[in-house]
């Protein structure tokens, strides 16, 4: 399984935060730095992912990295098309969320302000040049992919209800 499924003629491909964060980031050949975040504008229902934040070495500026700016992505490497790195050093605005940052291992609320769980990871899901955060990955589920293991649900039927006669 390679994390693709195909939606209503689109494909959409599936990433977790954590396994994006820390990858290289390369500009016209050349590493620039390290993937520290990702930015996002929180949209309603479903905050569409607008940057990459890219940490540089030396203490230099990171750079905010439009997500049509960049050509391709995956967990070993983030290529951005040709162009400066030094257009992109800038500050964030107070409408962009960096979900590292906002997110992963704090509490979160529901809409009437009551703790639900501590967030581990985020799925991110990308669908035809569009990368949107898909859901937020909590406790069990982030501790088994951390670990290595697939989680798969148990499926209770009639027939394993059933006693057994030995």
């Amino acid at each position: 399984m390679n994390g693709t499924t195909t939606v209503k003629n689109s494909v959409e491909e599936i990433f977790f935060l954590t396994d994006l964060l820390g990858e290289s980031a390369y500009f016209n050949g050349w590493k620039v730095g390290k993937l520290k975040d990702i930015v996002a504008l929180d949209q309603g229902k479903v905050a569409e992912v607008t940057h990459f934040q890219i940490a540089r070495p030396f203490g230099e500026a990171p750079l905010l990295v439009p997500f049509p700016k960049v050509r391709s992505f995956s967990p070993r490497e983030i290529i951005v098309s040709n162009g400066d790195p030094g257009s992109y050093v800038r500050e964030l605005s107070p409408k962009e969320v960096p979900l590292r940052d906002y997110l992963i291992d704090k509490k979160v609320l529901d809409t009437e302000d009551r703790e639900v769980e501590v967030v581990y990871d985020i799925r991110l899901s990308e669908r035809t040049a569009i990368f949107m955060s898909a859901a937020l990955t909590s406790a069990a589920t982030a501790c088994s992919a951390r670990s290595g293991f697939e989680v798969w649900p148990i499926i209770f039927t009639d027939e394993l209800m059933k006693p057994r006669r030995s």
